[in-house]
Parts: structure tokens; C-alpha cells; sequence
């Protein structure tokens, strides 16, 4: 994915002003997390394909449909000046990777929190955490952040991952 960063962010950019909605739109049931500021077009929403925007997307979907147990990729945008409130994923049977695209300056004007820690993206450097630890995010620059949010079941011996599976398949069916 690293290796094709232009190529998914010049897809994107090409048509993320027509198709993509803001979380406001989207997320009726989480105003708390709502925002016009993000936005999001999904590839993969919790384990379902989302056919109409990976036609918009076809390279794109091309290098992450293949991911083994890849359960979400969707391309997110935060508006320069909007912050994401603390929160925390579902549940920690999974794993989230960020795909910097489009990166403000300075580096720091953009920054995510896991738990204790600050990051910044860079671009050609993939972030993947837990996203059932709290974290929240800030776009203090006047540009917009673009990352591909991919999200991938945690890697986990034979019991557990069967465990694991079933818990994913409970997650899909209560928010798709």
C-alpha cells in the first residue's frame, strides 16, 4: 500500500468533492462523533462491500480487497480546523492501520492520540493501533488530512481466533 500512496491519493482526490458525505449525514445516531468536517467513503464497511464506490475507487480497491481478514477500508478526510473527541473503537479484536495520503504542514498541526501517545502522519508510513484504546484526533491547519483506514482482525492463536471471528461477526450485525 505504501508503494502506491499516489496512485490512491490522486483516485480519491478525483472524486472524494462529488461522493463523499460527511459523518453529520451519516452517523444520525452518534452526534457526539458527527461531524461536517470528516468525511468518509467507504471501499469495505464492516466486512461488506460497499460495489458502488469501489467502481468509483478501482485501483484502490484492487490493492486492499485482497487483505487478509481486512474487515473495513474506507478513505477518511478531516477538514483543516476539526477535531475528532476522544472515543474508542468497538471492540479489541481488531486492528486499525492508517495510510497517510494527504499530509498538512507542519507535521504537527495534524496529530492523532492513542492512549498516552501523540503521532503524526508522515506520508510512506503506515500507523496501525488498537483502536479499542482511547484516542482522538485534531487538524489544527487549514488543509485537509486524507488517510485510508483499513481495519484487520487481530492476529490471534487457532482458540482465540475463532472466538475472535464469531465476536467480529456479532460487531458487523449490530452496526451494519
Amino acid at each position: 500500500l505504501e508503494e502506491n500512496i499516489e496512485a490512491m491519493r490522486d483516485e480519491f482526490l478525483a472524486v472524494q468533492e462529488e461522493c463523499v458525505p460527511n459523518l453529520k449525514d451519516v452517523l444520525t445516531g452518534n452526534q457526539r462523533m458527527a461531524s461536517t468536517g470528516w468525511r468518509l467513503l467507504a471501499l469495505r464497511y464492516w466486512s461488506f462491500d460497499v460495489p458502488s464506490n469501489c467502481q468509483l475507487c478501482p485501483q484502490s480497491w484492487e490493492l486492499v480487497r485482497n487483505i487478509p481478514d481486512m474487515t473495513m477500508a474506507t478513505f477518511s478526510v478531516l477538514e483543516g480546523g476539526e477535531h475528532i473527541p476522544a472515543h474508542r473503537g468497538v471492540f479489541p479484536g481488531l486492528l486499525r492501520c492508517h495510510v497517510p495520503l494527504v499530509v498538512p504542514t507542519p507535521a504537527d498541526s495534524c496529530r492523532i492520540r492513542i492512549g498516552q501517545e501523540s503521532h503524526s502522519w508522515q506520508i510512506g508510513q503506515s500507523l496501525v493501533f488498537d483502536d479499542s484504546f482511547e484516542h482522538e484526533v485534531w487538524n489544527d491547519s487549514d488543509q485537509p488530512r486524507i488517510v485510508l483506514l483499513i481495519d484487520i482482525k487481530r492476529p490471534l492463536p487457532r482458540p482465540l481466533r475463532a472466538i475472535n471471528n464469531w465476536l467480529t461477526r456479532v460487531a458487523c450485525s449490530l452496526f451494519v
